[in-house]
């Protein structure tokens, strides 16, 4: 909730209540004073939230060129990995085999392109932005498909997901990317802002946003940590990096084979 917005709310709670005829009112210190640090939490937060969206569209740009670069190695590699735990999954009949047997399922579906009338409507879309949405959609897809989440959570994850595909197969990109900020989880005021008095209503929000805060400082500090950025930082090296990851994806597709002809011969 911005600054404006959240004043509005307050001062529509004010006007509920009644004047007191004869007294003169005057500015509460206090309100002012968590007025002040609120806008001041405001423009931090507004700071913090423009450096992650500058991290996280550099790694969405290494993710999209390393999609365009190993796509294919890639899925064959997932239909490899799926083909060989169903097998496993099927001779063992453990938990641990079958759950390795639905990520990896999760993983396989996350990468398969809709039907052709969904695909129509990325035919309307610029080569660019067609890329970001397919790359957009299969990192929000892996983070809340219902199958990869705990059960207490697999409702929400399943409105996630839904909606991610809707905004996927009708080519809707800012959809798409207004998703993804939600699943990043921006704070809301979690009270009934009409039933606090003015100074708690306040105090309730300055800790909402230092907690969002907080998070935000914690998450660029990550993102700035995290291998994957720290390669994304250096397109000079993508090549490289590229032809490293193939060789990888092709020997562990040697070896999935061979795992599958021992298997299916059992």
């Amino acid at each position: 909730m911005s600054i404006l917005r959240f004043l509005a709310v307050f001062q529509a709670a004010a006007e509920q209540r009644p004047a007191l005829s004869g007294v003169q009112t005057w500015d509460d210190p206090e309100v002012e004073a968590l007025r002040k640090k609120i806008a001041g939490l405001d423009v931090r937060i507004a700071e913090l939230s423009a450096r992650k969206t500058v991290i996280d569209e550099v790694i969405l740009a290494f993710q999209i060129a390393q999609y365009e670069a190993l796509g294919g190695s890639f899925e064959s590699c997932l239909r490899l990995r799926l083909e060989f735990l169903r097998l496993k999954a099927a001779r063992s009949g453990t938990e641990a085999d079958l759950h390795a047997e639905r990520e990896a399922a999760a993983e396989w579906e996350n990468c398969q392109p809709f039907a052709a009338d969904d695909n129509a409507a990325l035919d309307a879309l610029g080569d660019d932005e067609r890329a970001e949405l397919r790359q957009r959609y299969r990192s929000a897809a892996m983070r809340c498909h219902p199958d990869r989440v705990p059960e207490a959570g697999k409702a929400t994850a399943q409105g996630f997901f839904l909606r991610l595909q809707e905004a996927y197969r009708s080519g809707d990109l800012a959809a798409l990317r207004a998703v993804c900020r939600e699943l990043d989880g921006a704070a809301t005021l979690q009270v009934d802002a009409l039933s606090l008095p003015g100074c708690e209503l306040l105090r309730r929000h300055l800790s909402d946003l230092q907690d969002h805060a907080a998070d935000l400082i914690l998450a660029v500090q990550s993102a700035q940590l995290d291998p994957l950025y720290r390669k994304a930082i250096h397109p000079a090296d993508w090549d490289a990096e590229f032809a490293e990851i193939r060789e990888r994806l092709e020997e562990e597709c040697d070896v999935l084979q061979r795992q599958i002809r021992i298997l299916s011969r059992g």
